[in-house]
C-alpha cells in the first residue's frame, strides 16, 4: 500500500490518494481536477469522496496513522479525533452560550455552521433571519464559520453572534448550545456531516429539501423541518419551528439522536464502506440484501 498527497491549485494539499492491492484507489477529494488525473492513470477501480477541509485533515491523519501502524497498534490515543466527535452534553451548551454572550432570556437559539459563502445558502438565511429578528426579538442566531457573509451577519444586530472558525473540540459545545440547527445549502450533496453531528447531539434540524438530504438523513418531519431553496419557503419553515416551541423541538431532537445512533455509528459506517469496496471487486456484493446481512 502507498500513500501520497496531490497539490491543489493554491499549492496546498488538495486530496489524498491511497493505493491498495490490485491498483485500486481511494481518493479523498472535493474538486473536479481529480477526474483528469484518474483518467490519465487509467486505474480500473476508483472510489471518490468529497467533504469539508477539516474532515480532509482528519481523514489524512487517519490514513497516515494506519499506514505507519498497519497492524492497528497506535502508540497512543488519538485524542484529537476523539475530541472532535460531537456528543450530547447539556451543561457544555449552557457554558458555550454564556461564553459567547447569548442573553439568558432568549426564547430560542438557532445556529448555522460552515463556510459562509453563497452556495451554502447564506443569502437566503441572511434575508430570512433579518425578518425573523424583527418579528421575534427573542430568537437568537449563532453563526460559526468564516467567509464573505460573516460581515453581513454581523450587521443584523444584537440577535446574531458571529463566532468565526471553531476548533474541532468546540463543535460539541456549539451544537449543544442550540435549540435548532440550520443548514440552508443551495447545493445538492451527499451525506451531510453537519446535520448528522447536530442530530447526534439531540438537536432537530432545518434544511433544504434536496433528495440527497431527505432520502438519507432528514427522512420525515419527526426530525425537523425542510424547505424549498427560496427565502419565502425558508421563512415559513423558521416561523413553523418558532411556533412549535422548545418542547416540540426537544422531542424532535430525541428522534434525531435515536436515528443517527441507529444508522450512523462508526462501526456501521465502516461496514458500509467495506461493503462498497467489496462491491467494486465482485458485483454479487452489490445486491441487497445478502443472506449474510443483519
Amino acid at each position: 500500500m502507498a500513500y501520497w498527497s496531490v497539490p491543489g491549485r493554491d499549492g496546498t494539499s488538495c486530496f489524498d490518494v491511497v493505493f491498495g492491492p490490485g491498483k485500486r484507489m481511494v481518493v479523498e477529494n472535493y474538486g473536479e481536477r481529480v477526474v483528469a488525473l484518474l483518467a490519465a492513470k487509467m486505474l480500473p477501480k476508483v472510489a471518490v469522496t468529497w467533504h469539508g477541509i477539516w474532515y480532509e485533515i482528519m481523514h489524512s491523519k487517519l490514513f497516515q496513522e494506519l499506514l505507519a501502524n498497519p497492524n492497528g497498534q497506535f502508540p497512543g490515543p488519538t485524542t484529537e479525533l476523539q475530541e472532535a466527535m460531537p456528543v450530547f452534553l447539556t451543561k457544555s451548551g449552557l457554558r458555550f452560550r454564556k461564553k459567547h454572550g447569548v442573553p439568558s432570556n432568549v426564547s430560542l437559539v438557532m445556529g448555522v455552521a460552515g463556510r459562509l459563502v453563497r452556495d451554502k445558502g447564506h443569502p437566503l438565511l441572511y434575508e430570512a433571519f433579518s425578518s425573523i429578528a424583527k418579528q421575534h426579538p427573542g430568537v437568537f442566531l449563532l453563526v460559526a464559520g468564516t467567509g464573505p457573509w460573516s460581515k453581513r451577519y454581523s450587521e443584523l444586530g444584537p440577535n446574531v453572534r458571529v463566532l468565526g472558525a471553531l476548533e474541532p473540540y468546540e463543535l460539541s459545545d456549539f451544537y449543544n448550545a442550540l435549540d435548532l440547527f440550520i443548514n440552508p445549502t443551495l447545493r445538492p450533496q451527499g451525506l451531510d456531516l453537519t446535520l448528522i453531528e447536530a442530530m447526534h447531539c439531540g438537536k432537530p434540524v432545518l434544511t433544504t429539501n434536496f433528495p440527497s438530504i431527505t432520502g438519507t438523513v432528514v427522512l420525515s418531519g419527526e426530525y425537523g423541518y425542510t424547505f424549498s431553496p427560496n427565502v419565502g419557503s425558508l421563512l415559513e419553515a423558521l416561523n413553523l419551528a418558532i411556533r412549535d416551541g422548545l418542547k416540540s423541538l426537544q422531542e424532535k431532537g430525541m428522534f434525531c439522536q435515536k436515528h443517527v445512533l441507529s444508522m450512523f455509528t462508526a462501526s456501521k459506517m465502516a461496514l458500509a464502506y467495506e461493503r462498497f469496496f467489496l462491491c467494486m471487486k465482485n458485483s454479487r456484493y452489490c445486491q441487497y440484501p445478502l443472506p449474510t446481512d443483519c
